[in-house]
């Protein structure tokens, strides 16, 4: 698989996506992952301070393994077979 197609098959994933309030992100930008980690550690959000925490580097390898992270996340937080729905 050549980079643009595995860039395309990555980029949005859920585990290569992250909140950050407007300056942040603005700052962040498309900066390479070392510059945009001191912007993720300012965030008041603890899953986005936990990227520049936990990963040394953010290619591919880390993002589908964080896509696995919150998918498991998730259906902790939101297990609709426990909640009746009435």
């Amino acid at each position: 698989m050549g980079a643009l197609e595995k860039h395309s098959k990555y980029s949005d994933r859920v585990g290569n996506y992250t909140l950050l309030g407007q300056i942040l992100n603005i700052k962040a930008s498309n900066n390479p992952f070392r510059a945009k980690k001191k912007e993720y550690l300012k965030s008041n959000i603890q899953l986005t301070k936990e990227i520049a925490k936990d990963y040394k580097n953010f290619k591919y390898r880390q993002v589908e393994n964080r896509s696995k992270k919150l998918a498991i996340l998730a259906i902790k937080i939101w297990n609709l077979s426990n909640n009746k729905i009435k």
